[in-house]
């Protein structure tokens, strides 16, 4: 199939889900007001979102779609199912228990990742109450990723993107229905949430049973595959997952930041997922089948010209998108969460716009560590993302730590959290390139130095554009909006054309 096929399609779902996104932020936001209550429901909702982008959109298809693929390819469809169905077993048998673990007890996920709120009652009460709504979404979704993981390898690649969109629009509904009868909004914003667990779920096991994958649990016997799997999941979680691990770290110290501060992180980092997850999602889904199957194959060759085009697309989009989103953080912000009558105001977009700043420095960085990553698991390695893991996740704490007790007192505490997130991208960056260099997998050709030129040009000649532009035109009425406009449009223009003209290969 063509993988710019398959990347266009996951680009357009992966967008209209990040923005549906959005509006169901902008409502909350304006509904419950940037404090206590917005506060606890983003705290909730990163939560849940961190382990679905973690099993569902990473270390679960790192470890799943080699193993599955191998299978199919070597031993037919009937191996695959039942491995499957093993992997959903232990799935089940793992996070069952230690979902009723919370929900009897649920002052343990308080103190790990809400320790800051053990001092404010209300805060630590309602954080007790949306945990306990909340956590089965933990493994209904992981459950969902399995049937997520079989259509990636079958190259069905539809049915998982548009689940960010199923998700979204669940729970904005579930959010109306619950709300004439729940305690609080963030109450029945989080039974949305749950509710939307349930709705995925149903709808990617529909669409494997109709590519004669019916998946249902099965005794888990053990045998090679299974071992394999659970062998690479644990380091997988660790590589492919560290900016989701070094969210649940923020969390904590973002916990203890000044109310709203935790919101304003929450609203930057959505719209930091935009260019974020249309690159670095979507090409690691499309990209670690392709490389699995060249790997496999013995197509080493192939395999580094697949990863060096990869390569050349997220530099030609990522570099202009955090440009970008540098430069029109603030009205960003204020056009995208502000409305008549809403709670969300000017002073909030203030406190908002520079943790996007923070946020979208690290754009690049997340791109290459999602494409690197996919490189190793591809080979079924999983020393290198490891070890980038935890040199990204210690540059994360040290950067938090320093950000609550020296930045937080200056009212910027919430910016470093951001910044810390971007910077730990960045060590986990360098170390994959040095591992990937060392074992020959990372030889950048002569298209690849070309194209990182011409993105360097476009990134500087942008910059230049917005400047010149900002200095000159801020007092034409008709022509200074359209500045804001250009840039999107050159960069949806470099999107086709990358597509079209980077990625146009084949694989068998």
């Amino acid at each position: 199939m063509k993988l710019t096929k398959s990347f266009t399609m996951i680009a357009i779902h992966t967008a209209i889900g990040r923005i549906l996104g959005l509006v169901r932020e902008r409502i909350f936001v304006n509904w419950m007001g940037a404090g206590d209550s917005y506060d606890v429901y983003s705290l909730i909702t990163k939560i849940s979102s961190v382990f679905r982008r973690l099993f569902a959109e990473g270390a679960f298809n790192s470890a799943f779609v080699p193993i599955f693929t191998g299978l199919m390819h070597e031993r037919g469809r009937d191996k695959a199912l039942l491995f499957a169905r093993k992997s959903l077993t232990v799935v089940i048998l793992f996070l069952l228990p230690l979902t009723l673990l919370v929900e009897f007890c649920p002052n343990l996920i308080a103190k790990l990742l809400a320790s800051g709120y053990q001092d404010e009652p209300h805060k630590h009460k309602l954080t007790l109450d949306l945990v306990q709504i909340v956590f089965p979404y933990i493994t209904l979704i992981t459950s969902a990723a399995i049937a997520g993981a079989v259509l990636n390898s079958l190259g069905r690649f539809g049915a998982t993107a548009a689940t960010q969109s199923i998700g979204n629009i669940t729970i904005l509904s579930g959010f109306f229905l619950f709300n004439s009868f729940a305690p609080t909004m963030a109450h029945s914003a989080a039974y949305g949430v749950l509710l939307s667990a349930v709705v995925q779920l149903l709808w990617l096991v529909f669409f494997a049973w109709r590519e004669g994958f019916l998946l249902l649990p099965s005794l888990p016997k053990e045998s090679l595959s299974t071992r394999k799997f659970l062998r690479k999941l644990l380091p997988g979680i660790l590589g492919t997952g560290v900016v989701q691990i070094n969210i649940l770290i923020n969390l904590k110290f973002a916990s203890s930041l000044p109310s709203g501060g935790l919101g304003y992180v929450n609203l930057a980092e959505k719209v930091n997922q935009m260019p974020l997850s249309i690159i670095a999602v979507a090409m690691g889904l499309v990209l670690l089948p392709a490389l699995s199957r060249q790997v496999m194959r013995g197509e080493l060759d192939e395999a580094r010209y697949t990863q060096n085009r990869a390569i050349d697309f997220a530099n030609i989009i990522s570099v202009p998108s955090m440009i970008y989103l540098v430069y029109f953080a603030k009205p960003i912000m204020q056009v995208l969460f502000i409305y008549e009558g809403g709670r969300f105001t000017i002073e909030d977009v203030n406190f908002a716009a520079p943790a996007l700043v923070a946020f979208a420095l690290g754009i690049p960085a997340y791109a290459y560590s999602k494409i690197l990553s996919s490189a190793f698991f591809s080979q079924e390695k999983t020393l290198a993302p490891t070890i980038g893991a935890i040199g990204g996740v210690v540059a994360n704490i040290v950067i938090c730590r320093y950000s609550i007790n020296v930045l937080a007192p200056e009212g910027v505490g919430h910016v470093g959290v951001a910044a810390a997130s971007a910077a730990s991208a960045w060590v986990n960056v360098v170390i994959l390139a040095c591992f990937s260099l060392k074992a020959g997998f990372l030889k950048l050709d002569a298209s690849s130095y070309r194209n990182s030129v011409i993105c360097l040009l476009i990134g500087g000649g942008l910059y230049i554009l917005l400047r010149w532009g900002d200095f000159w035109l801020s007092g034409h009425v008709f022509i200074y909006p359209a500045l804001y406009l250009l840039p999107l449009f050159l960069l949806f223009v470099l999107l086709v054309r990358g597509m079209v003209k980077v990625f146009n290969m084949k694989f068998v």
